[in-house]
């Protein structure tokens, strides 16, 4: 789709389930070292299972029904579960949104960050761990290191696995609303960190966010998802001043500004089956369906230049 170089993550037509449940349908898209990516949508549109599949443990009980992950060069399907439990942290890290398990409640960070790092052959360097979270917003450092979880509210704690995915230094992030729980200045810092990680170590980020301006202030590319399909895809900049898609230009519509406008709220919900639907989704809600006929409403068009479309109605 992009025919970008020295690809490091490639998903083609890519169908994921949860059992008889299909989730994800026909997803494309490549991502190359360096690249942050973050893909936006309603909640039950797919974007947390595309993230999953990647992982691809068993664990996270999806199921890959279609298509391929390839990630550095590799078929994650080919992959032995031993080597995918060692690659998971020092070459995939994840971030997920919900962390109940992401901790051992009771035990110390110091001991699960030196037990997490040294099952990977990573020594533990305390005076790095420190900095990471003074940059992160996560004062009196040596204080959280001797702290359990539960002594930590939700926000430390989201905070405190993304440190510890940085201290892996892996080739993939993929991060899952990481910022949901956190204030607005707080957010601006773990964006930042996440962009001087990128920065520092060439990492790819696949993000995902319902907040547009995360997307607009740290990613290259902005992927929205609806019902299961990637429905339009470019350049950050190109897709948020451009949108094409009807989906999309009702989630920008939808958002709030400066100029007093009264947000326009999008009735309805996401299909449940839309993943398996062969006509568009979104029809049901859209403000331009009995104006357009798309006889193929998955397949991308190409806008311009590092932006790709499903639908593009020029009305």
């Amino acid at each position: 789709m992009n025919n970008k170089k020295n690809v490091l993550l490639e998903i083609k037509n890519l169908s994921v389930s949860y059992g008889d449940i299909n989730m994800i349908s026909g997803v494309n898209m490549e991502i190359t070292p360096g690249d942050i990516v973050c893909l936006a949508g309603e909640s039950g549109c797919g974007k947390s299972t595309l993230l999953k599949s990647i992982m691809n443990l068993p664990a996270l009980e999806t199921e890959i029904t279609d298509g391929e992950i390839i990630f550095d060069g590799v078929n994650v399907e080919e992959i032995t579960l031993k080597e995918r439990i060692r690659m998971a942290g020092p070459v995939i890290g994840m971030v997920q949104q919900y962390l109940n398990g992401a901790f051992n409640p009771l035990r110390t960070y110091r001991s699960q960050f030196y037990e997490t790092l040294a099952s990977h052959d990573i020594a533990f360097e305390e005076k790095q761990a420190l900095d990471i979270f003074d940059k992160l917003s996560l004062p009196d450092g040596e204080r959280i290191l001797k702290s359990r979880p539960f002594e930590m509210s939700g926000g430390m704690n989201q905070r405190i696995v993304i440190a510890l995915a940085m201290l892996l230094s892996p080739k993939l992030l993929l991060c899952d609303e990481p910022t949901s729980a956190l204030d607005v200045s707080t957010q601006k810092h773990v964006i930042e960190e996440i962009v001087a990680m990128r920065d520092a170590q060439n990492t790819a980020v696949l993000l995902v966010t319902h907040n547009l301006g995360v997307a607009a202030a740290m990613a290259d590319y902005v992927g929205i998802m609806y019902a299961g399909h990637l429905v339009e895809y470019g350049k950050t900049k190109k897709v948020l001043k451009n949108p094409t898609h009807p989906y999309t230009r009702a989630l920008l519509a939808a958002i709030p500004d400066f100029s007093f406008r009264i947000p326009r709220g999008l009735d309805g919900q996401p299909p449940v089956d839309g993943a398996t639907m062969e006509t568009c989704a979104f029809s049901p809600r859209c403000p331009y369906k009995d104006k357009v006929k798309n006889d193929k409403p998955y397949e991308f068009r190409t806008v311009e230049d590092d932006h790709f479309s499903t639908c593009c109605p020029r009305i």
